[in-house]
């Protein structure tokens, strides 16, 4: 008769046909399930040879960054590499050594949302980025495992979540632009479902409110990430024959974008146009007019982040809440008087 192989979690709450969670209360003798669960699961664990691993008697030395994406987009989203080396650096600086994973979200779910280098026990607490499934997240949560989340809400996820709050920034970015004269400013988003953009899209609303133009906003959600997005915007004004005499972009690359498709159309920036980017990446002052920025400080969020997750790890509580770094507004040349206070003077 050949050995029994070792079988993982997953693979014993498929066998017994409940979730995880389930499987780990009955190996711990939960109150909270009834002995003859109790008795069966334990049964079937010792006839499929699970053996528990003691994920936290051996420190590792180690932590796992979880990136939610697709494999359509893993190599299109500039903001997942720069987590990847904010992340990377920031244990470098720690001597800690760093797992990197990506979450694709169909297996996740038909996988039972365990990532591999967990079921493997190859670190000691994980760091979330880029909107994970939450299913995957209370996966973790229920087996225990140390977990903090990026740019996430403690409402979505039920974890320690670290953001970068643009509000300030870009009310304050709103309210400059109005007092040097611009009275249509215009607002290019993603998709509102992820929470910082949502708050973007808060404080564009609630700064044009401030200052009395309720009527005059001018807000394009569902773009593109890139360069296209901010091409894209820029083709729809013209397209429902609007001319805002400033945008604000919801990164970088947007406003790279934006800038294209107007110099493209004879649209000069920022005499004819001021145009505003978020995140402050080094092509800010490559380009021609330096790009106006809102700085994200996502070295500040890593390393907070890095900070409650060590905390869990070495047995000390970190609460469930929502921890935000602000932003704030980096003004280059790319934003400047309307043209018609330019050309009064």
């Amino acid at each position: 008769m050949s050995p029994k192989r070792d079988c993982s979690l997953v693979e014993l709450a498929n066998k017994a046909g409940v979730n995880i969670s389930t499987v780990s209360r009955a190996l711990n003798g939960s109150p909270l399930l009834s002995e003859k669960l109790i008795t069966e699961i334990r049964k079937l664990a010792e006839s499929m040879g699970y053996r528990p691993q003691p994920l936290r008697t051996k420190r590792k030395n180690a932590i796992g960054l979880i990136i939610a994406s697709s494999k359509e987009t893993w190599h299109d989203d500039d903001f997942q590499s720069r987590v990847s080396l904010a992340v990377m650096h920031e244990m470098e600086e720690r001597k800690i050594h760093l797992n990197v994973e990506s979450s694709w979200s169909a297996s996740s779910a038909k996988e039972g949302n365990i990532p591999e280098l967990v079921r493997q026990n190859r670190v000691d607490g994980i760091i979330l980025a880029c909107h994970p499934d939450k299913t995957q997240v209370e996966a973790l949560k229920n087996l225990g495992i140390p977990t903090v989340a990026l740019n996430d809400t403690v409402s979505r996820l039920g974890v320690p979540c670290v953001s970068n709050s643009p509000y300030n920034a870009v009310k304050e970015a709103v309210k400059t632009l109005a007092a040097q004269g611009h009275e249509k400013i215009a607002m290019f988003n993603t998709k509102l479902e992820f929470p910082t953009v949502r708050a973007r899209s808060q404080a564009y609303s609630d700064a044009m409110d401030d200052i009395g133009m309720s009527s005059e906003k001018l807000e394009i959600t569902g773009l593109a990430t890139d360069i296209s997005g901010g091409r894209n915007g820029v083709r729809q004004l013209k397209k429902e024959k609007k001319s805002p005499s400033a945008i604000i972009c919801c990164n970088d690359w947007m406003a790279l974008g934006a800038m294209t498709e107007l110099q493209i159309n004879k649209i000069r920036v920022p005499q004819d146009v001021s145009v505003i980017g978020y995140g402050d990446l080094p092509l800010c002052t490559q380009l021609e007019p330096q790009l106006s920025t809102i700085s994200c400080d996502l070295g500040k969020i890593v390393s907070m982040a890095a900070d409650l997750l060590m905390d869990q790890i070495d047995g000390k509580a970190s609460e469930a809440q929502d921890y935000t770094i602000n932003g704030h507004m980096i003004w280059r040349q790319s934003s400047g008087l309307s043209p018609s206070r330019s050309k009064s003077k």
